[in-house]
C-alpha cells in the first residue's frame, strides 16, 4: 500500500463519526452500543498551489483510481518545513479520497495567491 507523504499546508478534520445500535427493549427503554471502537473521520487537505506539486498529486489520484484504492497518510502535529503546529496526533491512518465529483477544488483568492483541496477518508 503507498503512502501519501506530499507537504500539505492544513488538515481540517471535516466529520467524526459513531456508529451505534440501538434497540428498545419492551419497559421502553433504550440500549445503546456502540458497533466501532473508534469514530471515523473525515478530512480536508489544503495546499499552496504549486504547478510541481499538483501534478505529482494528480498523479497519485490517478494511481488510485480516485475514490477506489486506500493509501496510508500520516496526521501531522507540527508542520515538517516551518515547525507550525497543526493539531493532528502524528498517526499513521488507512484512508482513500473522497471526492464527490471526482475534482480537486481550486481555490483563487488575491494578488494571484491560489490553493486546492482533497477530502481524505479513513477506513477500517
Amino acid at each position: 500500500m503507498q503512502t501519501f507523504d506530499y507537504v500539505y499546508r492544513r488538515a481540517y478534520t471535516n466529520s467524526i463519526q459513531q456508529k451505534v445500535s440501538i434497540q428498545e427493549a419492551d419497559g421502553g427503554n433504550e440500549q445503546r452500543r456502540r458497533l466501532w471502537t473508534a469514530p471515523l473521520r473525515t478530512w480536508v487537505l489544503e495546499f499552496a498551489k504549486d504547478p510541481r506539486l499538483t501534478e505529482k498529486i494528480a498523479t497519485f489520484i490517478e494511481a488510485r483510481s480516485v475514490n477506489y484504492e486506500k493509501f496510508y497518510w500520516q496526521w501531522w502535529k507540527l508542520h515538517p518545513i516551518t515547525g507550525e503546529r497543526l493539531g493532528g496526533n502524528d498517526r499513521i491512518y488507512v484512508v482513500r479520497f473522497d471526492f464527490q465529483d471526482s475534482k480537486i477544488d481550486f481555490n483563487h483568492q488575491g494578488y494571484g495567491y491560489n490553493t486546492f483541496t482533497i477530502p481524505l477518508k479513513e477506513l477500517r
